[in-house]
């Protein structure tokens, strides 16, 4: 079955999760008539079926999805099989659906003046034509390094996610674009059914901002060794 950009416990369709759904999910599985019922959406766990443990996960939801209180960031347990935590937030945000700082790979400021190029990057410098002789190797994975934007913004033990980090959260989550708060954004939902709301907050080149409210777009700490002008990110 295909649960791509279904919200995990919103088996109503309202796009929101609270006890509405709960009571659908059990008048389900009790036989009563439960009215408009995603049979994906309540399936929370992904193994096929909806029994009780889905409406468990979905009072898991309601009560442990969000943020205990505004003092962020928050390390959110997602149930993923490292036991990696995710931020509840961005670098430099208040909250989960502001966008937070910008940063070059490696960079831990935001630049002043904010101009964002190659002129400006402080490790080296590249003109697209596969010479990498004047680019600084700062490492191949800078994640907990004094390159890692959130390991000296917050503090440890925070730091940036590696690639297979950014890998094992698309793997082991279901995920939806909504609309939080007012932001555009993706929500991932674990199979505990806790959640991050990732904000589309779009890039900066030069000094201009694209995609702002359409696009994901935020650096793993590793770094593409044969190509060594990028990193790989995560987008959506």
């Amino acid at each position: 079955d295909n649960y791509e950009n279904i919200l995990a416990g919103d088996v109503n369709g309202d796009g929101f999760v609270n006890m509405i759904d709960v009571a659908c999910t059990i008048s389900s599985l009790t036989g009563a008539a439960p009215g408009v019922f995603d049979s994906h959406a309540a399936d929370v766990n992904r193994n096929g079926i909806v029994d009780g443990d889905d409406v468990a996960a979905i009072a898991n939801i309601i009560l442990r999805g969000g943020c205990p209180d505004a003092n962020h960031p928050h390390a959110i347990d997602l149930g993923l099989p490292s036991g990696t935590c995710w931020a509840c937030c961005n670098v430099g945000a208040k909250s989960p659906e502001s966008h937070g700082r910008f940063y070059s790979w490696g960079q831990c400021y935001e630049n002043n003046p904010y101009l964002y190029n190659w002129d400006m990057y402080p490790y080296g410098d590249y003109d697209d034509d596969e010479d990498f002789s004047r680019l600084v190797d700062i490492g191949s994975d800078i994640a907990a390094t004094g390159y890692d934007a959130a390991a000296m913004n917050w503090g440890s033990p925070w730091r940036m996610p590696t690639l297979d980090e950014c890998v094992e959260l698309i793997n082991n989550t279901s995920s939806a674009w909504v609309v939080q708060n007012g932001v555009e954004g993706r929500l991932f939902t674990g199979r505990n059914g806790c959640t991050i709301f990732i904000p589309a907050a779009g890039d900066v080149w030069y000094r201009d901002h694209y995609f702002q409210g359409t696009d994901g777009l935020y650096w793993s700490s590793s770094l593409v060794v044969d190509y060594p002008c990028t990193a790989y990110f995560f987008s959506f």
